[in-house]
């Protein structure tokens, strides 16, 4: 899995899959390295918010 990592979470769609943390939708987040707006489409990736990290599968 590739972990991208944000500061902050601009623009969230999401529906979550049951007890998996699996979710489904779009993240729209700024950069933590070099603060550029970035929008992922999420399909079964694992956004954790505590940690401020996504996972998506590669």
């Amino acid at each position: 899995m590739r972990c991208f990592s944000f500061t902050k979470v601009t623009s969230i769609g999401l529906k979550q899959q049951a007890e998996r943390g699996l979710y489904i939708g779009y993240l729209e987040f700024k950069n933590h390295s070099n603060g550029l707006l970035i929008k992922l489409k999420l399909l079964f990736g694992i956004v954790d918010k505590t940690e401020n990290r996504c996972y998506l599968p590669t």
